[in-house]
């Protein structure tokens, strides 16, 4: 039995198996069942930089966080790819 790994909607395939039959993350949790921003802030096991980005998130209007979000999700994800296809 493998791992359940829940994909972003546009993600077409799996960036270590390259499997198309992907579970989208509208299947996996809710954003009820997600933690709240606040639980993350305190969450000794949560990462610096994520606990970083959601302080310097709060700070601004929550439309253009989301934005740049969204757009940083999408350079990551390219980024990972490509050096994904280096190896």
């Amino acid at each position: 039995m493998g791992i359940l790994i829940l994909y972003p909607a546009l993600q077409t395939e799996c960036a270590v198996c390259r499997c198309v039959q992907l579970r989208q993350m509208a299947e996996g949790p809710s954003a009820k069942e997600l933690p709240t921003l606040d639980e993350i802030l305190v969450d000794p096991a949560a990462s610096f930089w994520l606990k970083s980005a959601i302080r310097s998130a709060l700070r601004r209007d929550p439309i253009d966080a989301a934005n740049d979000a969204e757009m940083l999700t999408k350079l990551i994800d390219r980024w990972c790819r490509e050096v994904l296809n280096e190896g």
